[in-house]
């Protein structure tokens, strides 16, 4: 199975938000900066969003951190 950006897309509108965009406070959230700091370099694979793996992203970051917050 090929997976492409816009199919990511889609299945992100259509999950529960935990792949949103961080927001500009989490952009200078020392929590946030540090949870990206530490996966930026990693390939991330998050079967139940999307098929295979990609490069970490922001909206990684911030999945992890609203996990954190809960």
């Amino acid at each position: 199975m090929v997976t492409t950006w816009e199919d990511v897309r889609k299945r992100r509108e259509t999950k529960t938000g935990n792949y949103e965009d961080p927001t500009p406070e989490m952009l200078n959230d020392p929590l946030w900066n540090a949870i990206y700091n530490e996966i930026h370099d990693w390939d991330i694979n998050v079967p139940s969003e999307y098929g295979g793996y990609c490069s970490s992203t922001g909206n990684h970051a911030t999945a992890i951190y609203n996990a954190i917050k809960r």
